[in-house]
């Protein structure tokens, strides 16, 4: 029977390290255990891309040779636009190498990640996120909260690492809790962990082992995945064979099983090959029972007319597969025709004259629109003519946008919202892909938002709170 092994999602960490006087000795002993602990993840098969990068400094003997304001630069971010500051720039605090949270405000907005790899950060500083220094004010920590909204935002998973004061360095009474308070906020809200100098940094393995997700199973493959737009997945599963090569019938198959499925009903086509040359007798790859959960596959030597040329039998391999959607580029291929150019879906409620109950829900054009919060609905506004209305003297609540087909871009026009509220984008796994501010006392309004590169929306919520004078909607619409 076959054995195999579960893939890890490809990984993208950045390790970015405070590079002030003293620093070297800290920073060598984790980029040790980091580089020890990813050896060994990719020997188990784990696909992972790691850049060491220095806040405006290096340590050229640790191999953090680039800065990540030179990173981000070269990688196409307007240098204008980050947050972290040059060292030449100290208007509000010194120690601008030791600018952590902007700089992971910085990369999560701008590095080059991979599509579909999942995102890491890894700080390490032994003193505040923002500037430098054993206290904490008002400074860092907004600097920490823009850092954290920043890394939600991009879907971005942040670990720190505080380590001890500097030589002759010693913080005041209770300062020393709310730095550490501080450094565990910045991971513990982007769904990372926090070690300080109190933690054997051996520890840092298991942060890493944990966000790349290294197990093994056998006999049947749970693979993790990746791809554009949602629609492409790949990975490695390890066959072998001790059986007659099947003639019909599935039974001695391997299973692989997506661990993020297709939408139901999409059409999969799958592709495998062997990467390796382990057996001499040509290592036949059959696949069967393709469905947007997964698919079998097995090493299946070879058969003429009817009948086996060889026993059956192979020694193990390393064979590759990939899926994706049928149709050009992965397009959005459901259950109706594939998709050569991207689909317009639109609703219009410019007809909508009836009154509509709360929860007021609607399907059409491939998508539902649904309410949740107090108030009226009013159907079409007879008021401004523009669009659905929702009423309340202080309306408050959700309204959320689902749509049926994975999307690229995303709009809808509002009216009479007078406080600034805001709309959250959800992939297709239900990840926060970005959460965006709408202006405030803007009559009419349209607002957009487009899915970045590796990723796809599956909803969006228009957040209102404390709306006094009712908010319109219409034009609703989504390119999938």
């Amino acid at each position: 029977m076959s054995t195999t092994r579960i893939v890890s999602k490809p990984v993208d960490y950045v390790f970015v390290v405070d590079t002030s006087p003293g620093m070297e000795e800290a920073a060598k002993a984790l980029v040790t255990q980091v580089r020890q602990t990813i050896a060994q993840a990719r020997e188990k098969g784990c696909v992972i891309r790691e850049k060491y990068l220095g806040i405006e400094g290096i340590f050229p003997d640790l191999g953090i040779t680039q800065t990540v304001r030179d990173y981000l630069t070269k990688a196409g971010a307007p240098e204008d636009k980050l947050k972290a500051r040059t060292r030449a720039d100290k208007l509000l605090y010194a120690g601008e190498q030791e600018d952590i949270a902007p700089s992971v405000d910085d990369i999560s907005n701008w590095f080059d990640w991979n599509p579909g790899a999942d995102r890491r950060i890894m700080v390490l500083g032994n003193e505040s996120l923002f500037g430098g220094g054993l206290k904490v004010g008002s400074g860092q920590r907004i600097a920490r909260e823009e850092a954290v909204a920043a890394a939600k935002a991009n879907n971005v998973m942040v670990s720190s690492y505080l380590s001890a004061p500097g030589e002759g360095q010693k913080y005041a009474d209770g300062d020393a809790e709310k730095m550490k308070s501080e450094y565990r906020r910045l991971a513990e809200e982007t769904g990372g962990e926090s070690y300080t100098w109190d933690d054997d940094i051996a520890k840092l393995g298991e942060v890493l082992e944990k966000s790349i997700s290294l197990e093994t199973v056998d006999d049947e493959t749970v693979a993790s995945n990746t791809g554009v737009m949602g629609y492409m997945k790949f990975g490695t599963v390890q066959l072998d064979s001790d059986q007659a090569s099947a003639l019909n019938g599935i039974e001695t198959f391997t299973r692989v099983k997506f661990q993020h499925p297709f939408p139901t009903g999409s059409r999969v086509v799958v592709f495998a090959q062997t990467n390796t040359f382990n057996g001499p007798d040509t290592p036949g790859i059959r696949i069967a029972d393709v469905t947007p959960e997964g698919f079998s596959v097995r090493i299946n030597e070879l058969v003429a007319k009817g009948s086996p040329v060889s026993d059956g039998t192979h020694t193990q391999e390393t064979v590759a597969w990939f899926a994706s959607l049928e149709g050009e580029y992965g397009g959005a291929a459901s259950a109706g025709a594939s998709q050569k150019e991207p689909q317009k879906h639109l609703l219009n409620y410019s007809n909508y004259a009836v009154q509509a109950p709360i929860p007021n829900v609607h399907q059409d054009q491939g998508m539902k629109v649904t309410w949740s919060g107090n108030g009226s609905g009013r159907g079409y506004d007879p008021g401004n003519g523009v669009g659905n209305f929702l009423y309340d003297p202080n309306l408050s609540g959700s309204l959320t946008v689902e749509f049926d087909a994975p999307a690229s871009s995303f709009s809808i026009m509002l009216h009479g919202l007078n406080s600034g509220q805001k709309v959250n984008y959800y992939d297709t796994r239900g990840e926060l892909i970005a959460s965006n501010a709408i202006p405030a006392n803007v009559e009419f309004q349209d607002v957009s938002y487009t899915a970045p590169d590796g990723r796809a929306i599956s909803k969006a919520e228009i957040v209102i709170q404390n709306e006094l004078s009712g908010v319109t909607y219409n034009n609703v619409t989504y390119y999938s």
